[in-house]
């Protein structure tokens, strides 16, 4: 983090292919120093500026990464110059990296061979879903989410990307479909012309909940979303079919004629 021209400037080694690094960093530093996120300027990819080392780009550590990293240096800058920017001398630089996390899970459990406890990440996913029994097909009403990654430092985006996983979800569970050639093994669902993700008429009521408490040992009191926001709606969209018919579905997706085939199934027992 860096003074240029009375501006406040951070800079990173990181990129942004989406996951929204640009806002992070701006409001991390912009927060030390009391100002808005529009009054930082970020720079990404900035190998050759001090900056050689950056995490990889993606949403599962990216934002946690960069936000307790940016903080600690603002927070140096600041020390140094004081909070008036404007006034802090061209040039005034400090930098930082994000340290290991510390220590223990705070309530660690071991079951079946596996720790569990506060300190994990997790998240739960449950869904309210109408199936016509003389179709097969099915359709969302509302899914509630539950998210618990400790502190959410871009809320906005963190919402968005929850909105979206469960979208996501809705494809594998009822649409997406791989289908490939049993003589080359190639793919023949390769496009959105052949592919079938969910649309605007697809997407149900979302009630997202994040859980921030429980990582005040890792830095930055947060850890990334990505994956686990990600894992549970289909199989809660599976759950809820079975809640409603009866039938359990145990293949992806869960195509009209396969509902229509698993309620056949459970009638003839």
């Amino acid at each position: 983090v860096s003074v240029d021209g009375g501006r406040l400037v951070a800079s990173t080694a990181s990129q942004d292919m989406g996951t929204g690094s640009r806002t992070v960093v701006a409001r991390a530093g912009a927060g030390v120093f009391g100002l808005d996120a529009t009054e930082v300027d970020v720079r990404l990819g900035r190998s050759h500026a001090g900056t050689s080392h950056g995490p990889a780009s993606g949403g599962s550590r990216t934002t946690v990464s960069l936000w307790s990293a940016a903080v600690e240096a603002a927070t140096s800058l600041r020390d140094r110059v004081g909070r008036d920017v404007a006034a802090a001398p061209d040039g005034a630089s400090a930098s930082a990296k994000r340290g290991g996390d510390r220590g223990l899970r705070a309530v660690p459990i071991t079951m079946n061979g596996i720790q569990i406890g506060r300190g994990f990440s997790a998240a739960v996913h449950v869904s309210e879903v109408e199936v016509d029994t003389r179709t097969g097909r099915t359709r969302v009403l509302r899914v509630h989410g539950g998210i618990a990654v400790g502190r959410i430092h871009a809320p906005v985006l963190a919402r968005s990307q929850c909105e979206g996983s469960i979208i996501q979800g809705i494809g594998l569970a009822l649409y997406e479909n791989q289908v490939l050639d049993p003589h080359t093994g190639l793919t023949l669902t390769a496009n959105l012309e052949d592919y079938r993700i969910p649309q605007l008429g697809d997407t149900p009521e979302i009630d997202i909940h994040f859980h921030e408490d429980g990582w005040d040992r890792v830095p930055g009191g947060g850890v990334g979303l990505g994956e686990v926001a990600t894992i549970s709606p289909a199989a809660s969209v599976g759950n809820a079919i079975f809640n409603a018919t009866g039938w359990r579905p145990l293949t992806l997706p869960m195509r009209p004629d396969r509902v229509l085939e698993g309620l056949r199934t459970e009638v003839a027992r």
